[in-house]
């Protein structure tokens, strides 16, 4: 998919940039060895490496990249890990990036769980299997958002939208401590041409204030 991690570092190739990509195996479905193969099919060197080694070898990188499976108004949904994977590079203080494209950002996320003979195929009283598929990312671990608009933080990706209906919200879209709008189409953002690999596509975006009130948040996207 395009503006996806594996689309930038793809597009990093064909620019004639020499890098090396290390990718997490993605237990229990090992999901690292497609994006492994995928990369290496564009002559990308490529380093697999175990989910619990991820604390070991983030210090090796200059940057990380991921992508989202969903973008909410708090941070990503991604696979499970995610969360790790950016904790442990803000710690080294490497900057972590998400590739992602915008139609992602939905209201609410329902967190998947796998099933738990992926984990565990034998069956006993004393052995419980929790299997989940995805984690969540605060967006405050983000260095930016890379999207179809290039790369934004977070505030002017929503300031952007906001522009897309003349900074406009109608009581009804507001809430006690929230406010939501829909774009029909992603095109009606400024400066955003159509793209035949998208379509067109609209989204909603929703904001949840930290603190409640409405004149808090007007204050807060002013």
């Amino acid at each position: 998919d395009r503006f996806s991690s594996a689309w930038l570092c793809s597009t990093g190739k064909k620019e004639k940039k020499h890098f090396t990509v290390y990718i997490s195996a993605a237990h229990p479905l090992f999901q690292g060895k497609l994006s492994a193969k995928d990369l290496a099919k564009d002559k990308i060197h490529v380093v697999t490496i175990p989910d619990l080694t991820i604390e070991t070898f983030v210090s090796r990188a200059n940057i990380v990249f991921f992508g989202a499976d969903a973008l909410t108004d708090k941070g990503i949904i991604n696979k499970i890990g995610t969360s790790l994977l950016a904790e442990e590079a803000n710690e080294k203080k490497i900057p972590v990036y998400c590739a992602s494209i915008s139609w992602k950002y939905i209201k609410n996320v329902k967190m998947e769980m796998r099933r738990p003979d992926e984990l565990f195929n034998e069956r006993s009283k004393y052995i419980t299997e929790i299997n989940p598929a995805f984690d969540f990312t605060d967006k405050k671990r983000l260095t930016g958002i890379i999207t179809e608009y290039g790369l934004e933080n977070y505030e002017d990706f929503l300031k952007r939208m906001l522009v897309a209906i003349d900074n406009t919200l109608r009581e009804k879209q507001i809430s006690e401590n929230n406010f939501s709008f829909g774009l029909k189409e992603y095109i009606e953002i400024p400066n955003v041409e159509y793209q035949r690999d998208i379509g067109i596509k609209g989204f909603d975006v929703t904001v949840v204030f930290k603190r409640t009130g409405r004149r808090t948040g007007i204050k807060k996207i002013g």
